[in-house]
């Protein structure tokens, strides 16, 4: 009898090597409460390696998996394998930064399975894995607030160099203070912004190693908003000309299938995606969908079945936009800070090679 009974249930070494990895992140998520043994194996470094060399998981251009979700300082993992699920597709995260009374962190960026997520007046940022529960609070080599009224972060992978870095801009509108911080050296460097004068605007987009934000000319309100790129691999700034805004507030960067975009509305609120899929080639794609585009929304595309993801930053809400119509996946009850970012899994560490907890990393001036 006792010989049955073991027949019938699956060896646990094809459970982890063959069945685990193949989950979504949802599901994956969820198999760590099963038991003890599944919490131990799927939080293990070697059963992380595995489960990110699947195939087709993290290439820019495939569709979106998962998603990463702020609202307020409460975080989840979406599942964008089924719209019909909306709330059984979310997954809060069991994590806590320690924040003291009256400071918030707000979302950043993700890459290669870490999550950026950063003070907004410039003074720390996380680095944190949802999928280890790692994360790790990295202070400024030299804070200084006097003399600035913005700050913006940015955060991506460098893969020529095999580094993530995290960027801090900080601005008054005419001069700017730029410090990139390398997890790989743990060194913050300063560099020079070297392009015009403005006020960047909104998150970055991350595509390939460049970052990407809006700017406006706060001194001339005539001027067109542009856009500038941070290449990650140089650290260094330029204008790019393949993508203009008639005004400030006239659309939001977004990434589309792994390329930089442009989505605005046009006067009968359709949702008009202006897609770089060259560059100098600018691919328009109309979404009728009655939809008045926010300058602070955040939008990521595309699922698998052609849609659109869209967080509707100061409604508590997450949408989907289809080419003739949108849905509402959620309302979280209220209207605080709402964010997402495309979210793929890894056993990268967020800690720096050289740990020094809680003390600002070395500063070198370029």
């Amino acid at each position: 009898m006792e010989n049955n009974e073991n027949e019938r249930q699956i060896p646990e070494d094809l459970i982890i090597q063959h069945i685990l990895p193949r989950l979504p992140v949802k599901q994956l998520v969820q198999s760590k409460l099963v038991c003890k043994e599944c919490n131990s194996s799927i939080s293990s470094s070697n059963f992380t390696l595995h489960y990110t060399k699947q195939p087709l998981i993290s290439h820019p251009s495939f569709p979106v998996q998962s998603l990463f979700v702020q609202y307020d300082n409460t975080f989840y993992l979406y599942s964008c394998e089924n719209d019909d699920n909306a709330q059984n597709n979310l997954v809060k995260l069991d994590v806590d930064f320690s924040l003291n009374s009256g400071e918030n962190i707000e979302l950043v960026g993700c890459s290669n399975g870490l999550v950026c997520l950063a003070e907004m007046y410039g003074k720390f940022f996380f680095l944190y894995n949802p999928a280890t529960s790692e994360s790790h609070k990295f202070y400024s080599g030299d804070f200084q607030i006097l003399g600035t009224n913005h700050t913006n972060w940015g955060f991506g992978y460098d893969s020529i160099n095999d580094d993530f870095k995290v960027v801090r801009i900080m601005s008054n509108g005419e001069t700017h203070t730029v410090d990139v911080y390398s997890l790989k050296s743990n060194v913050w460097r300063k560099v020079d912004f070297g392009v015009e004068r403005g006020v960047l605007f909104g998150e970055p987009s991350l595509v390939s190693d460049t970052l990407y934000w809006t700017m406006f000319n706060m001194f001339n309100m005539g001027d067109r908003t542009k856009v500038v790129a941070f290449d990650l691999v140089r650290e260094t700034f330029e204008m790019y000309p393949h993508l203009v805004f008639c005004s400030p507030g006239h659309g939001v960067l977004c990434v589309m299938g792994g390329c930089l975009a442009k989505c605005s509305s046009n006067p009968r609120n359709e949702a008009v995606f202006e897609i770089v899929t060259n560059p100098g080639k600018v691919v328009s794609v109309c979404f009728e969908c009655d939809l008045k585009i926010n300058p602070r929304d955040k939008l990521v595309g595309f699922t698998k079945t052609g849609k659109v993801l869209i967080a509707h930053t100061h409604r508590g809400m997450i949408g989907l936009l289809d080419r003739g119509s949108k849905q509402t996946l959620m309302k979280f009850g209220g209207q605080m800070r709402t964010s997402i970012e495309k979210y793929v899994p890894s056993q990268i560490s967020p800690l720096p090679l050289s740990e020094f907890p809680n003390i600002p990393a070395e500063v070198i001036t370029s």
